[in-house]
């Protein structure tokens, strides 16, 4: 068999696996793209963004020819025959994912569903979302996918949630993106009790940074949700601690809480627990009303739980909270508004942010996320030299409030008063039987005047007594009114027809 010969049969052979008749490996379309991107672009003839089996000739008489490998045609038979589409210039093939939640406002105890929808050409591996404090994730196959996470929140607030999309590149490695949109916000409310209601809001340590050396005691504070009074109890509210770590029985008993706390009041009490622990994380739960005296509107939102951490030494190592402050001008006027911008970071987790403008501090609440930015558009109204604050709140090692000033601690913004220009109507506006004159308050532009005409025109000019060639001079009597009046703070001139004729400057 010649050589000529063999590269026909071969033509031939190939040919049928183009359309299909025999079978070999597939590769992903964006693998073979990425391999022979050049030759492909340069084949698609009839720039419908595919390979057509006539288009694939080009590919063989080229490889016929010695133009072309066997595994450069062998790629570009195996793009047409999977019926591949060229990516857009514009597509990278990135992963691209949606963030959905069930509703934006919802009571505490109900159910919350986050869902992430994840694309990518490439094939995707996992899809995340953020929410109580971690990352929770699904492990996904496919150029498409979804999944819907629930769960429900314990504690009223705004909560910011976000989601996340994992995909592969056709190199074996993971690429991700954030969703669109990033981020969604919930407000979780209260739910309106009848009678007392008591719950936990809140347990820190005291020492707030433990070591092993450390004698644990944990400050409580109780709070009533309800909408009446609390009713007096014999011996007070129990409140009972437990946990592994404690020895013996497995819990404490707090000190007594004997106050009758009213609607939406709270007290703290002492819960000390006597005793050294080992290093390392250790889970307490703590149980308000434990001997159920009290009866309550909700008798399911008594407990809480918390993690301490345990270092050695004398002391924790805390990563404290720290924050930024800017503006976006150092200079403005009294009609532009300018942008005060706080980040906050803890490990621990950002409770809130404050900012200080206008006479006074506001709060910004941050739910909790390791990182937290808020900004806030104003104006100031006077002239002046104005100094903006900002403080960040977060937590320490074992949930205890610490707070510190952002970094620089304050900004400084200089406000000149605005140049408006205004303009004065004499007449009090188009008053065609009254004569008047239109006065800018601005040297640099021309005034108006209320003016008879002959002839209509449209060509206003710029000058009070000869406003414009299509109407001539201004003159004592003539049928038009060229009427002065003030057009968005600037003199400009209407034109009217007096049905009696115009007079110095009025209709008669």
């Amino acid at each position: 068999m010649n050589y000529k010969f063999a590269k026909v049969t071969i033509i031939g052979l190939l040919f049928l696996i183009s359309l299909g008749g025999l079978a070999f490996a597939e590769e992903s379309c964006s693998v073979l793209y990425n391999k022979q991107s050049v030759l492909i672009n340069g084949y698609d003839k009839n720039q419908d963004k595919r390979i057509s089996l006539e288009e694939s000739y080009q590919a063989l008489s080229a490889w016929y020819n010695n133009s072309i490998s066997d595994a450069v045609l062998l790629d570009i038979l195996k793009f047409s025959r999977q019926n591949c589409v060229i990516p857009s210039a514009i597509d990278n093939n990135t992963a691209s994912g949606t963030l959905v939640v069930s509703s934006t406002q919802v009571y505490v105890g109900d159910t919350i569903s986050l869902t992430v929808t994840g694309a990518d050409i490439d094939g995707l591996y996992s899809l995340l979302v953020y929410y109580q404090g971690a990352w929770h994730s699904e492990l996904v196959q496919g150029t498409t996918a979804s999944k819907t996470f629930s769960f429900s929140e314990s504690r009223a607030g705004t909560y910011v949630y976000f989601g996340y999309v994992y995909s592969k590149i056709p190199n074996g490695n993971l690429e991700f993106n954030w969703t669109e949109p990033k981020m969604v916000t919930v407000t979780v409310l209260d739910r309106q009790v009848v009678g007392p209601d008591l719950i936990i809001s809140s347990v820190t340590t005291d020492p707030s940074s433990l070591a092993t050396v450390d004698d644990v005691d944990f400050k409580v504070v109780i709070k009533n949700t309800g909408n009446q009074q609390m009713p007096l109890v014999s011996g007070g509210i129990i409140t009972k601690v437990s946990s592994s770590s404690l020895p013996g029985s497995g819990y404490r008993i707090c000190d007594a809480m004997t106050v009758r706390l009213q609607a939406g009041e709270s007290t703290t009490i002492d819960c000390p627990i006597a005793q050294k622990l080992s290093q390392g994380n250790h889970d307490f739960t703590f149980f308000v009303d434990s001997s159920n005296k009290l009866t309550e509107g909700n008798e399911n939102n008594n407990t809480l739980s918390k993690t301490i951490q345990i270092t050695t030494g004398s002391g924790g190592q805390n990563d404290p909270i720290s924050g930024t402050l800017s503006s976006s001008a150092k200079e403005t006027d009294t009609v532009n508004q300018f942008v005060l911008s706080v980040t906050a970071q803890d490990d621990q987790g950002v409770d809130e942010i404050r900012m200080y403008y206008k006479g006074d501090w506001h709060t910004f609440d941050c739910a909790g996320q390791k990182s937290c930015a808020k900004t806030y558009q104003l104006s100031e109204s006077t002239a002046g030299t104005y100094i903006y604050y900002a403080k960040v709140y977060g937590y320490d090692l074992n949930g205890n409030s610490e707070n510190a000033d952002t970094n620089p601690s304050s900004v400084r913004v200089v406000v000149t008063t605005a140049i408006v220009d205004t303009c004065t109507d004499s007449d009090g506006g188009a008053n065609y039987y009254t004569y008047g004159q239109a006065t800018p308050s601005s040297s640099a532009i021309e005034g108006r005047a209320d003016c008879c005409k002959t002839q209509y025109s449209t060509n206003m000019g710029d000058a009070v007594n000869h406003i414009g060639s299509g109407g001539g001079e201004c003159v004592s009597s003539g049928m038009y009114l060229y009427e002065a009046i003030c057009q968005s703070g600037i003199p400009y001139m209407s034109v009217y027809a007096c049905s009696n004729g115009c007079q110095d400057g009025v209709c008669r």
